[in-house]
């Protein structure tokens, strides 16, 4: 029987309160959300909870409940990556909406709750 994890609640948390751990080059992961991002079809509706990793090569994010991620050499460029990466697979799951397995379903019901796709421009 599958057992499922609560959602997280959407929290930011502060990334200058990561802390440098003794003995080695690696921060302690912090945790932040995106409130916002610019693309042309997709809107935010909510924030995303993120955990952020500093590595030697530069730093991780990721989110809890659809375990993506994205990677970089600077935060910005990780977060980027990661809403890539994210709309993508936003958009690989609507596809096969009617094709997915339990916990993709959840997923794509979440992340329905956090983006939704802009309105068409009329073309002038």
């Amino acid at each position: 029987m599958a057992r499922y994890l609560p959602r997280p609640a959407l929290l930011l948390y502060n990334v200058s309160a990561m802390k440098k751990r003794k003995g080695t080059d690696r921060i302690a992961s912090s945790r932040q959300a995106i409130g916002r991002w610019e693309d042309e079809r997709y809107a935010l509706c909510r924030e995303i909870p993120l955990k952020i990793k500093k590595t030697n090569e530069g730093f991780l994010v990721s989110d809890p409940v659809t375990l993506r991620y994205g990677v970089g050499a600077t935060l910005e460029e990780a977060k980027d990556d990661y809403i890539a990466v994210l709309l993508e697979y936003y958009e690989s799951l609507m596809s096969s909406e009617h094709n997915l397995a339990p916990h993709l379903k959840e997923h794509l019901r979440y992340l329905r709750t956090v983006i939704r796709e802009k309105a068409a421009q009329p073309q002038t």
